[in-house]
């Protein structure tokens, strides 16, 4: 996998005037990379999409 493919750690404010454009852009980004990993499991997913949430943000995961 190419990790230039990678999206970057997500850190975007969700207050700011961008916030919800930069979230939804993020998402996909990452919804992309991990359709190009060969057999990755829920969970192995699941791991990647919290190691790229800023500790701040992990409200985004618990609350979607």
């Amino acid at each position: 996998m190419d990790k230039r493919l990678r999206p970057q750690m997500f850190s975007a404010e969700a207050d700011t005037a961008d916030g919800a454009r930069r979230w939804q852009h993020w998402k996909r980004t990452l919804e992309k990379y991990l359709r190009r990993i060969d057999n990755i499991s829920a969970e192995d997913k699941l791991d990647v999409l919290i190691s790229l949430l800023d500790a701040s943000k992990f409200g985004i995961y618990l609350h979607p």
